[in-house]
């Protein structure tokens, strides 16, 4: 243990101390109960040999005490220096503890570990440097080993989140080698991996979906040229274009994850475009095939000479036959104007736009020469007729209604014309059966004019409300316009009664039998005041009778009350935007005309237009 000791000093010391020693080592080893009697029985016979040398020299007592005594210091200075070099040795190896056990600590403390205190390694300061001396080479063993395995991690995940573009790491848990942040960074590394993973399937479906839209793009046969942007994103188009099922998508940073996903985004896009470009051209060819009359044999040609895809070559043909048809329309520029203006003629029709001030009016282009207009001039009439089928479109329902409607008033008067001839029911034969049948059907549907009418009228109050403007027919408001069929219409049958009853040889009818025109109002007022019929109007042909000359059964008493000759107050709106009334109040008589359906007509002039009871019964249902 002494020469342990000894070699764990530093060199100076152990080189002084074997300095002071008289004698060199024996290599002599005695037993600590052996070495006092030793160390007697030595001094005993080295007493008795220099007393025998003394005495047989013949010193005198006086120097032999001298010499005794320098033994003696010799031996004192012996002794203490052996005890100072053991103090030495035994103090050195108390600061070597202390030492030992400040560096076990601080590993133990890198490692996150308790050290422990300096009388648990061991009893003597031997046993306590030699276990100190173990435990520091293990430990340094085991720093080493967490070193290069915090290294390692430390390399894996910088380069995760390299290959990520993630921000830095991080500040782990623990000191620098603890078994808490080497799990620290074990964790975060295993999120990272999942991170990876995730982001390898996210840009391999983006890639895939980039890859999918090149082929719908046909860009492996036609190249990235073609594309929006194919520049910027050259890298990425090439890394898509070069994908495998088995290999690894080479881009995962997260700015390229975002590039990836605007390519696919502009990508997309561009599918649409090119859709909507196919879709918009193909529309505009086929309209221009209609309007130029191109022949079916050119169409079919051009169809079989395309690709139904997405490719630029598609897109190029659409567009080289669209340039070619409207180098075409310019050419025949008045034969393609020509036939908008019809299309424009038969929606006008529809509308009842018939004068040509009217239609001046609304479209100034309409009546201009042909070759006084420009270029663009076809597309004004296109969009033209385009607003004005719109228009058709929406009223279709309430034009189909007023056509219908304005036939049952051609039917009406010639049904008129045709119940003033009673010859008629006298003949017979084929043709008389069929003029017979005509007249019937002719009667019924007039018979359901008024009933139709209100209808009719009713729709276009409802339109007249919600668009807050007059519905107009031929220039005028319809509700004026049927007010002013209604007049022409009683005027008819009164010119034609006075005139057969002239040929008859009887006087014309008076006021008691004159017919009277009926009314239709609306609740929304003219589109201009200044022009517009009024709803309610004292007619002249208003009824003028004495009870005795209308029958009870028709005026519903003795009595009739008379027409007011002022108009109801109205709120003029043309918006439609306050509320107006709905309903106006009308003149007893028309209202009794109205209720019945019927014109008032004396018996006697029923009996005499024809003896025969099938002329009566006729002439009876006809008014």
């Amino acid at each position: 243990k002494r020469r342990r000791f000894e070699l764990s000093m530093p060199t100076p010391s152990r080189t002084s101390m074997l300095r002071m020693s008289v004698l060199p080592d024996s290599g002599l080893r005695v037993k600590h109960e052996d070495f006092k009697g030793a160390v007697s029985s030595l001094t005993e016979e080295t007493f008795d040999s220099l007393n025998s040398i003394w005495t047989e020299a013949g010193y005198e007592e006086i120097e032999c005490q001298g010499l005794l005594g320098d033994i003696l210091t010799k031996f004192k200075a012996l002794c203490a220096a052996e005890l100072s070099a053991e103090q030495q040795i035994l103090d050195h190896a108390k600061q070597q503890v202390v030492v030992k056990v400040e560096e076990y600590g601080l590993l133990c403390e890198k490692l996150g570990r308790p050290c422990g205190q300096e009388e648990d390694f061991g009893t003597n300061f031997a046993d306590r440097l030699a276990e100190l001396e173990k435990k520091i080479y293990d430990i340094e063993v085991e720093i080493n080993e967490r070193s290069g395995q915090i290294a390692a991690k430390a390399d894996e995940i910088s380069t995760l989140l390299s290959s990520l573009g993630e921000e830095g790491p991080p500040e782990f848990e623990g000191s620098d080698l603890s078994d808490a942040r080497i799990e620290s960074m074990t964790a975060y590394c295993t999120e990272l991996e999942g991170g990876r993973a995730l982001r390898v399937k996210e840009m391999r479906e983006v890639a895939e979906d980039c890859l999918k839209a090149f082929q719908e793009l046909m860009v492996p046969q036609e190249g990235v040229d073609g594309l929006p942007q194919f520049v910027m994103y050259s890298d990425l188009d090439q890394a898509v274009l070069s994908l495998k099922p088995d290999v690894e998508f080479p881009f995962l940073h997260k700015d390229e994850f975002q590039r990836l996903m605007e390519r696919a985004k502009t990508l997309t896009e561009e599918k649409e475009r090119r859709r909507e470009e196919l879709s918009s051209n193909g529309a505009e060819i086929a309209r221009m095939w209609t309007q130029l009359r191109v022949s079916t044999a050119d169409r079919t040609a051009f169809q079989q000479s395309i690709n139904m895809n997405l490719s630029m070559e598609t897109l190029n043909k659409g567009r080289e036959e669209l340039s070619r048809l409207k180098a075409l329309r310019l050419a025949s520029l008045a034969t393609v104007i020509a036939s908008i203006r019809d299309e424009i003629a038969a929606y006008w029709d529809e509308l009842g736009v018939t004068s040509q001030e009217q239609r001046e009016s609304e479209f100034p282009m309409f009546t201009a020469e042909v070759k006084s207009l420009p270029d663009s001039s076809v597309e004004d009439h296109e969009l033209f007729c385009v607003s004005l089928k719109e228009k058709v479109d929406l009223l279709r329902p309430i034009l189909s209604k007023i056509a219908r409607r304005e036939a049952i008033i051609k039917e009406r008067v010639q049904l008129e014309h045709i119940m003033m001839d009673p010859e008629r029911l006298r003949a017979r034969g084929p043709k008389a059966r069929e003029d017979r049948k005509r007249e019937e059907e002719m009667s019924r549907r007039v018979k359901g004019l008024e009933k139709y009418t209100k209808e009719l009228l009713h729709q276009i109050e409802l339109w007249e409300e919600q668009s807050g403007a007059p519905f107009l027919y031929t220039g005028e408001r319809y509700v004026d316009r049927v007010n002013a069929q209604e007049e022409e219409y009683a005027d008819t049958k009164n010119t034609l009664r006075n005139s057969r009853r002239k040929k008859d040889g009887k006087p014309e009818g008076n006021a008691s039998t004159k017919i009277v025109a009926k009314r239709f109002s609306s609740t929304l007022p003219a589109s201009n005041p200044s022009h517009s019929t009024p709803l309610l109007k004292k007619s002249s042909s208003t009824i003028q009778s004495t009870p005795s000359s209308i029958p009870k059964k028709a005026t519903g008493s003795s009595s009739i009350k008379k027409t007011p000759g002022s108009k109801i107050p109205l709120k003029e709106n043309h918006t439609g935007a306050e509320n107006v009334p709905k309903q106006l109040l009308r003149s007893s008589s028309s209202a009794s005309a109205e209720s019945t359906g019927t014109e008032v007509t004396s018996k006697t002039e029923i009996k005499e237009r024809g003896s025969s009871a099938t002329v009566e019964r006729q002439l009876s249902e006809t008014f």
